[in-house]
């Protein structure tokens, strides 16, 4: 989806405003979730690693560092919902949440077990969200218009007047494990 959304907003000449990736371009070529772990567990990553999604999550996570705002765009098979992960225990004053038009918000950190601090990268970066749009029962035509129209206004306004609030508060969830 997010490629989609990339698209879109570039044909809108809006490009110029963000750079985007493709975090797992082996698995986006083979249209699969993942080659050998999943990438969104694997954050900060290892540079070493025999696995490729551990070595991608390295180099994706170097490369975040250098970004004012990152957003992570997913499809929620599952879900009929949209909403913002932010994937830890508060709120960050570091992102203008009040530029995203979706009402429901969750805050998920990551489940840390057995020492290990792997999860998605988001959760390394204050400036960091999630975005999860619904696609069960819903269009993927529409499901991507909405998207690329929550990004349109966040990537148009985010520079400008942030104090300003454009969308009504969010209904904020915190989430316990999975």
């Amino acid at each position: 989806m997010g490629v989609e959304v990339v698209k879109r907003l570039s044909k809108q000449g809006l490009a110029k405003y963000f750079d985007y990736l493709v975090a797992n371009p082996r698995a986006f070529a083979k249209d699969k979730e993942f080659i050998d772990t999943n990438l969104n567990r694997s954050y900060p990553g290892k540079k070493e690693s025999s696995l490729y999604e551990e070595r991608k999550a390295y180099e994706n996570f170097q490369i975040a560092k250098k970004y004012k705002y990152i957003i992570d765009i997913h499809e929620a098979s599952q879900s009929e919902d949209d909403f913002i992960i932010v994937p830890r225990k508060r709120l960050s004053d570091q992102f203008h949440l009040n530029l995203i038009d979706l009402k429901k918000l969750l805050l998920w950190p990551p489940s840390i077990s057995k020492g290990s601090s792997k999860g998605p990268l988001t959760q390394f970066f204050e400036n960091g969200i999630e975005l999860e749009f619904g696609m069960k029962g819903r269009r993927r035509e529409e499901t991507i218009s909405k998207a690329t129209d929550i990004i349109k206004v966040f990537v148009r306004n985010v520079n400008k007047n942030a104090d300003v609030p454009l969308f009504p508060k969010k209904n904020i969830y915190y989430v316990f494990g999975k």
